[in-house]
């Protein structure tokens, strides 16, 4: 955060459920755009969604420009039952 966003400051807040863990982290740095991410920049947010992605979770990016970044991770604590092809 503080090489990327130039913050000085961050915080983690955490919530568990029954079946979700959710964790939101927020920053007080310089902010962007998220409708305005050129192809190819923001690796590291893009490969946080794909993981994100994997566990089946929901990722969310809230940031402006001047307001600093927060990101929230929705995790849900079961796995989802397989389904299997028919034969």
């Amino acid at each position: 955060m503080r090489k990327h966003a130039q913050a000085t400051r961050a915080w983690l807040l955490w919530q568990l459920e029954a079946d979700w863990l959710t964790l939101q982290i927020q920053d007080d740095g310089r902010g962007f755009d998220p409708d305005d991410i050129p192809p190819g920049a923001r690796h590291g947010l893009r490969i946080m969604r794909e993981r994100a992605d994997l566990l089946d979770a929901e990722f969310q990016i809230t940031s402006r420009p001047h307001e600093g970044t927060g990101i929230t991770l929705v995790l849900p604590l079961k796995k989802k039952k397989e389904r299997r092809p028919y034969a």
